[in-house]
């Protein structure tokens, strides 16, 4: 868990000099001082459990074990990144750790996480999904 909580704030410390030398385009929403939240939440789930982050998400992502030269690219805008460089800080995807990425607007991702909670419960996997809000986390409980 340490090594998680070092390794997201020496990221966001990366990201901020690069955004501030205008090599990261675009916006970013750095999640220092909450690295705990979301190494200590992510800890406490399965790894087969499910994922929804929000705007300030690289250190949820990281808690989930993502590949830290593919954050960095997509916050790059560069093709090796989760989404070919395409989704930039925000919008950090990664299906195959079962981090269903974030939306720039809050509410939104609410309905979308209730929604995947209801298809797990339909389809009767026993696993839930956790969605960080701001400065929050709500775990969606898959019993609807």
């Amino acid at each position: 868990m340490y090594y998680k909580l070092y390794s997201a704030r020496i990221f966001e410390e990366r990201v901020n000099e690069m955004f501030i030398r205008g090599m990261i385009h675009g916006t970013t929403h750095l999640s220092v001082g909450q690295e705990g939240l979301a190494v200590g939440a992510v800890s406490a789930i399965r790894r087969d459990d499910l994922m929804m982050s929000n705007h300030r998400g690289h250190s949820h992502c990281i808690a989930k074990d993502a590949d830290v030269k593919k954050m960095m690219c997509e916050l790059l805008g560069r093709e090796p990144g989760f989404c070919k460089g395409m989704g930039g800080s925000m919008h950090i995807v990664d299906i195959q750790a079962n981090n269903y990425g974030a939306n720039g607007v809050i509410g939104p991702s609410v309905s979308i996480a209730t929604g995947i909670a209801l298809a797990l419960k339909k389809d009767k996997r026993n696993k839930i999904i956790i969605r960080f809000l701001t400065r929050s986390i709500r775990l969606i409980r898959n019993t609807f």
